[in-house]
């Protein structure tokens, strides 16, 4: 019993994937450049855990999603030490003559 095969096409794999069975960091680290992160954090007692997810609940937000919320609000705020160098950055001031007081006094007046 003889049956009629057909040659079978060649694979056209994509352009932006490696080889099969090939090692291809570049592509690793670009692919992972566009991927987001993942923070784990471990040991989170009990309690703090109900009232973050409570927390999240109120805002109509996943827990998940809240703590991106706290995470972004507190990687967007200097720490004490950029704040300290942004300061210590600016130029000297000069002495001012007249204190902030007596400019308010004088607004109110006229």
């Amino acid at each position: 019993m003889h049956t009629h095969l057909t040659p079978v096409e060649p694979v056209i794999q994509n352009p932006r994937s490696p080889p099969e069975n090939t090692i291809d960091m570049h592509y690793a680290c670009k692919h992972a450049r566009g991927m987001a992160s993942t923070i784990q954090i471990r040991n989170v007692p009990e309690n703090v855990h109900r009232r973050l997810k409570a927390r999240a609940a109120l805002d109509g937000l996943s827990l998940s999603e809240f703590m991106l919320r706290e995470a972004r609000r507190v990687a967007s705020h200097p720490t004490p030490a950029e704040l300290r160098a942004r300061l210590e950055a600016l130029p000297e001031h000069a002495d001012i003559a007249i204190s902030a007081a007596d400019v308010i006094r004088a607004e109110r007046r006229s």
